[in-house]
């Protein structure tokens, strides 16, 4: 059967034309009857067409148009089917046939207790939501609706007819509690993510998590014994107990959360790296230990941006940011340095001095081929100075069996102490590569022996 006929109207004025289908506006009985009379909806049960259907399209020994003659309630569905023992769970009880009028209502409990509801949590024919009460301790129990005096229970069954002879769906009235939760201070600005630990922390309807009436923000899927939130901004610095509500219930750590001032950075060093990037950055600032996520971003003059995550610190004055890697660029210059901290201001955290990235080592290799333990090792090349402030990231190592520590830097050399492996693995002592590690940066020279005994050059 077509939606639409085509009809030509004809009219000096505006025409209001209303289209419809009774069967699209309602799928049971008592829902089809409370529509408005002027769409001439009934509840037809003719056979193999038993739909809410327009009037002249029902042979009239099918057509009900008295809610008294609906089929009896059917619930369908029931959630949630925990709450806190507190009460104040919301339950939608969805189904069929649920009176066509709030009057027809004459009840709700839920695990024996009962289950308010009013005018407008009802919906005629549909639904019903009602608000669980507090109890004195765990129990579990039906979910009961009495429509017109009959009495109905939620079941198991994926048919009416199986519901209706099916094993009542239980709900839980269970105990939540709050253990503990981490980290316990942040900055004023927000931003970091609160792990609440706890039981039952999953039940019930809704939650809401807060410190100091700053909202915190649910993130991912409630578990059972543990909950994550995102803490919001905060007016004013201070400390707060962390408060949560499931519906009904009021759980609190009183373990007090502290809203500290946002961090700033004062410096970095060493101010230089590599395009290869890598070397260990000490940044400097203050209360740099009340945030989570920290990025160290380098930016050239055209906006483009490298950034490395830095660790988190334990320390007010201090954190460690690993260099940023430029990629396959070969740039050597000046760039500029700022960082991502939380929810804080980027414009904030950046560094008045420019970080420099300086060219490559120009390394030659050892000249002579053969050292002992404490011997001090001489690396040549060109324009070494620059590396000075990279002195303690230098890595110089023969194969497995030995390292050698950076004692100086001059322009054209490097100078190390041999320093034996204390392994019991090694077995190599002749024709050792040598090795020098800075960041990232990595090349490898001559090969050269090493003498245990003490006997080299």
């Amino acid at each position: 059967e077509p939606l639409f006929r085509s009809h030509n109207l004809q009219s000096k004025g505006s025409v209001e034309l209303n289209f419809y289908k009774c069967d699209q506006m309602a799928s049971s009985c008592s829902a089809c009857l409370v529509g408005d009379p002027k769409y001439q909806c009934v509840w037809c049960t003719e056979a193999g067409n038993v739909e809410c259907s327009i009037q002249p399209s029902c042979p009239v020994s099918f057509t009900t148009t008295d809610a008294g003659s609906c089929p009896e309630p059917d619930i369908q569905q029931a959630l949630p089917l925990t709450g806190p023992v507190q009460g104040g769970t919301n339950v939608t009880i969805e189904g069929a046939d649920f009176g066509i009028a709030f009057e027809n209502i004459d009840g709700a409990t839920v695990a024996g207790e009962a289950c308010t509801f009013s005018r407008q949590t009802y919906t005629p024919g549909k639904s019903l939501v009602c608000t669980t009460s507090p109890v004195n301790g765990e129990s579990s129990g039906d979910i009961v609706v009495t429509v017109n005096g009959n009495v109905f229970t939620y079941n198991k069954g994926g048919t009416k007819d199986e519901r209706k002879n099916g094993a009542a769906i239980k709900f839980q009235y269970l105990t939540a509690s709050v253990l503990s939760y981490k980290p316990k201070l942040g900055a004023q600005s927000g931003g970091n993510l609160i792990k609440i630990q706890g039981s039952n922390l999953n039940i019930g309807l809704s939650m809401t998590v807060e410190i100091r009436g700053v909202p915190c923000a649910i993130r991912g899927s409630r578990k059972l014994e543990s909950v994550d939130c995102k803490l919001g901004s905060s007016p004013q610095r201070g400390k707060g107990p962390l408060v949560v509500k499931i519906d009904g219930a009021q759980l609190q750590d009183n373990a007090e959360y502290e809203f500290t001032p946002d961090p700033t950075v004062t410096g970095v060093s060493p101010s230089i790296g590599l395009s290869n990037g890598g070397i260990n950055l000490t940044i400097s600032g203050t209360n740099l230990n009340s945030i989570q996520r920290a990025v160290f971003r380098l930016t050239n003059s055209t906006g483009y941006v490298w950034y490395s995550n830095c660790l988190p610190t334990s320390v007010q004055d201090t954190m460690k940011c690993p260099q940023p890697s430029l990629g396959a660029s070969n740039f050597t210059g000046k760039l500029n340095a700022s960082f991502e901290m939380d929810a804080v201001s980027p414009e904030s955290l950046i560094l008045s001095d420019a970080f420099a990235i300086i060219s490559r080592p120009m390394l030659k290799g050892i000249v002579s081929e053969t050292f002992s333990p404490e011997d001090v090792v001489t690396i040549e090349g060109e324009d070494l100075l620059s590396l000075k402030p990279l002195e303690k990231q230098i890595r110089i190592r023969f194969g497995d069996a030995a390292t050698c520590d950076v004692k100086d830097i001059a322009n054209t050399a490097i100078t190390c102490e041999v320093v034996m492996s204390e392994s019991d693995n090694v077995e190599e002592t002749e024709n050792l590569l040598v090795i020098v590690t800075i960041g990232n940066y990595s090349v490898q020279l001559n090969t050269v022996s090493l003498d245990a005994s003490g006997g080299g050059g």
